[in-house]
């Protein structure tokens, strides 16, 4: 357990404060002032919107779960695909993001495994390889990020997304297009 932090962890950590509180939430922003109901389509354990964090990395973990809950969203997190499915069966999610490459079952068959559970369950896929990405779409990802991204154009993506799902409407053309 850490009891104190550097001050340079401090600084950064005051830094994320600080451009959080600036940006007045891009959920809110991109969803409306109540861009909670967003996620009231799905049986969950509360009223915020609610996703799967994916990934074998346990800093890339954080760092999301962090961000996310910071800005008011409900995470849970997956150390790997298997992982993802088996929470996948046991809670709706709003939406999940996902890494590609991860041990024991990577994104592309974990997405097919859920979709087989939740059909329209928007993913967002992050991959730090440029030839995952037409794996990623193909296994039904609505979108695919590349590692490293901006949190904030992550957090847009996934509103949109959640939206969109809220609305029964499919993601646009350019949705599915790595960045």
């Amino acid at each position: 357990m850490i009891v104190s932090q550097s001050n340079a962890d401090n600084n950064d950590e005051n830094m994320q404060l600080s451009d959080i509180s600036e940006s007045n939430s891009l959920a809110e922003s991109v969803l409306g002032k109540d861009f909670r109901s967003v996620a009231g389509f799905m049986k969950k354990t509360s009223d915020k919107i609610c996703i799967l964090v994916t990934d074998d990395d346990p800093g890339i973990r954080e760092t999301l779960s962090r961000w996310f809950r910071m800005r008011g969203f409900e995470v849970d997190t997956a150390s790997d695909g298997v992982e993802a499915v088996e929470a996948c069966m046991k809670k709706a999610y709003d939406a999940i993001i996902m890494d590609m490459v991860m041990p024991r079952m990577n994104g592309a068959d974990a997405i097919r495994e859920i979709h087989a559970i939740h059909p329209s369950m928007p993913v967002v896929v992050l991959t730090g390889y440029a030839d995952r990405a037409s794996e990623a779409i193909a296994s039904g990802a609505y979108t695919v990020l590349r590692k490293p991204m901006r949190l904030q154009e992550l957090e847009q993506k996934l509103c949109t997304l959640i939206a969109r799902q809220k609305k029964g409407s499919s993601p646009p053309d350019d949705t599915a297009k790595p960045n």
